[in-house]
């Protein structure tokens, strides 16, 4: 991947997690399906100042198409692609975690998936 492409072509899916390469806000959504499934989504926006601003362009869509959604929440997503390493931790202000309980675990998962020659952690501390 370069620098620049901020989709993924590892084999996972780009509809699922779309991240820069880079340090950058990143926010988790659910969006539920027509058939009573969910399906979670990962998004980051090169130089996004606010959470907001990475989940924006996604949820426009999303709204577009008639779909329920919600910000699970945020946090920092570094994505080296030089080392082949995702680092997820911290928090949003403006989507916070409900009742406090970080969901990282669930964009781990998402970024493996994607992401399958990276090491993908995480840390529920930090801002």
């Amino acid at each position: 991947m370069s620098e620049d492409d901020s989709s993924c072509h590892d084999g996972g899916d780009a509809n699922d997690v779309d991240i820069p390469s880079g340090t950058w806000k990143y926010v988790l959504i659910r969006v539920d399906e027509d058939d009573d499934k969910q399906r979670f989504l990962v998004r980051g926006v090169r130089g996004a100042s606010y959470h907001a601003d990475s989940a924006r362009p996604t949820l426009v869509k999303l709204r577009e198409k008639g779909l329920n959604f919600k910000v699970l929440g945020g946090g920092r997503i570094q994505r080296d692609d030089d080392a082949k390493k995702i680092f997820i931790y911290g928090h949003s202000i403006g989507f916070p975690w409900e009742n406090g309980e970080y969901k990282h675990d669930i964009t781990q998962a998402l970024c493996k998936r994607a992401f399958k020659d990276y090491d993908v952690t995480y840390a529920n501390t930090g801002y």
